[in-house]
């Protein structure tokens, strides 16, 4: 089973990171039964059980260093376990440069609460999908998408960057 989890977890990095060496590091969260506090305890490649006795001397190890002494007869466990497989730490590209701001118009407008004086404003509405890299929203507005809705407020404006992140920005002499 862990192997298959390796593979899957290969599988899901090489999505992103192509064909980047990977590191594997797996683990279990270990404890004394009945204890709130778990230990890292790293795991070889494979497990079997000839493996449970170097865990269980792994954990009382890490036990007494961190605690002194391990505690003779107590059942230990096994909450959690962990494979971890990532990429080495590269140099990160450098963002495209976002086209000057351009404000675009809407092409409808919804009532909204102003979170500023509590009048009823109307709320240009756009939605996130039709937006592009350097179009600006002044703001009261509404960017709508299928998972959520942002709102920029009346004293704010949001511009789509070239990676697609809405960057919200307070208008001068906003409160």
């Amino acid at each position: 089973l862990l192997t298959e989890m390796v593979a899957e977890a290969r599988a899901v990095v090489a999505q992103g990171a192509g064909d980047a060496a990977v590191q594997v590091n797996r683990a279990a969260f270990m404890r004394y039964s009945g204890q709130g506090h778990e230990i890292e305890i790293a795991l070889p490649e494979a497990l079997s059980e000839g493996d449970i006795a170097p865990l269980v001397s792994a954990f009382e190890a890490e036990y007494r260093r961190q605690f002194s002494r391990p505690v003779p007869g107590m059942d230990i466990e096994i909450l959690n376990w962990r494979i971890q497989v990532s990429t080495g730490e590269g140099a990160v590209p450098p963002a495209p440069e976002t086209p000057p701001p351009s404000r675009v118009a809407a092409r409808q407008a919804r009532p909204v609460v102003c979170d500023i004086d509590g009048s009823i404003k109307q709320a240009a509405c756009f939605a996130r999908e039709d937006l592009k890299p350097g179009d600006m929203v002044i703001g009261p507005a509404l960017i709508t998408e299928a998972q959520t809705t942002t709102l920029v407020s009346a004293d704010f404006s949001a511009c789509m960057d070239a990676l697609g992140n809405l960057v919200l920005t307070r208008k001068e002499g906003a409160p």
